[in-house]
């Protein structure tokens, strides 16, 4: 699995944010932003291209019962991480 390092960490915890009407979508009123959750690596990628404050879990195990362990933040878009050079 592919862990995307964040380019901010937010200190709020996500049942401290406002639902909206989707469940994998929060409202921080803090940044003005929504928050997304990300139960997988795919939803990872999409999210961090995008651009999106996102809510993970340290193993992307069904978040609705991690919700105190969650990590809230932006990710460093991953045209940004640096690339292994490939070897001969």
């Amino acid at each position: 699995m592919r862990f995307f390092p964040l380019s901010f960490r937010c200190n709020r915890k996500w049942p401290e944010l406002r639902p909206t009407g989707d469940s994998k979508i929060r409202f921080c009123g803090d940044c003005a932003r929504e928050v997304h959750l990300c139960e997988g690596r795919e939803e990872l990628e999409r999210h961090a291209e995008a651009g999106h404050c996102v809510a993970i879990t340290p193993d992307y195990e069904r978040a609705a019962d991690q919700e105190n362990q969650m990590i809230l933040g932006t990710p460093i878009e991953p045209s940004m991480l640096p690339r292994c050079e490939e070897r001969d």
